[in-house]
């Protein structure tokens, strides 16, 4: 992985479009339950590491794979 890879930074919409849920809502709740990566905040907005995002990603095939 390549350093402009790792700083790719995702919105809300991205993040969820990414992992295929719908509601921003849920997204959160992982959050809150330390499921899933937590947002950067820059000014009044979060964005999101895509590199977190995608291991967070392969986190949960391997998981369902039976390989973590």
């Amino acid at each position: 992985m390549n350093n402009t890879t790792q700083n790719v930074l995702l919105n809300i919409q991205d993040v969820k479009r990414s992992i295929g849920f719908k509601s921003t809502t849920s997204v959160y709740a992982l959050m809150r339950e330390q499921n899933f990566p937590k947002p950067l905040t820059i000014g009044k907005t979060n964005r999101w590491l895509e590199f977190e995002v995608q291991a967070w990603i392969q986190s949960r095939i391997a998981k369902s794979r039976g390989a973590a």
